[in-house]
């Protein structure tokens, strides 16, 4: 389980040096982890745990990239180190609204962060 773990960071990694779109560095990365999750599963059991595996790392370094590179963080340390005065919480909730919109190109657009959260959703009410 840790060694396929240690096998998605380094395609992780290794699809995230393509100057590509992050949406198709996604799809990219998605293809490869399940090819090798059906050549490298034994049975229908082994392959629902990678599969399990390679979602909820897939939750996890969405929600690090998010925190990392959120556009929030940054408007709000240039707001600082400008001196200007911090966005009001009216203009955050309409920028972060502008995300759920359908010419939203961004890695969290609606249709990720729905994939994401139902996926979650199945996992916690089917484990928990």
């Amino acid at each position: 389980m840790i060694n396929f773990f240690i096998i998605n960071i380094v395609i992780m990694i290794l699809v995230n040096q393509i100057k590509i779109d992050s949406q198709k560095k996604m799809k990219i990365f998605l293809i490869i982890n399940l090819l090798i999750l059906f050549f490298v599963s034994n049975s229908a059991v082994q392959l629902l745990e990678f599969l399990i595996v390679l979602f909820c790392g897939l939750y996890l370094f969405a929600n690090c990239y998010t925190i990392r590179y959120s556009s929030l963080r940054i408007l709000i340390l240039n707001e600082v180190a400008n001196k200007k005065k911090i966005t009001t919480e009216e203009k955050l909730y309409n920028d972060r609204m502008k995300r759920f919109k359908k010419n939203n190109k961004s890695f969290m657009n609606k249709r990720v962060f729905i994939l994401f959260n139902s996926i979650n959703n199945v996992f916690r009410k089917f484990f928990i």
